[in-house]
């Protein structure tokens, strides 16, 4: 089946079907791969105990405020956006 037809079959862009078979060629596997996802919310994460309690302490926190916060007092820098 040509990649065109392939694409045409299960809904998908033929550029699609050319790199999964362009993949399939050179390592053989037939897999889905990792999927991209959250790569940084880690960062974050570290924080999190601080954050709940600065929180706690002032519930009308904003995140403009928070972010301040945290960069005053960790030197952690968050995009504000």
């Amino acid at each position: 089946m040509s990649p065109r037809a392939a694409a045409e079959r299960f809904g998908i862009g033929v550029a699609t079907t050319i790199r999964w078979v362009r993949e399939f060629r050179a390592t053989a596997a037939t897999a889905a791969k990792r999927k991209g996802g959250d790569l940084r919310s880690h960062r974050i994460e570290a924080f999190r105990d601080i954050i709940r309690s600065a929180v706690k302490a002032q519930v009308d926190f904003t995140l403009v405020e928070l972010a301040e916060m945290l960069h005053r007092e960790h030197g952690a820098s968050f995009a504000r956006d």
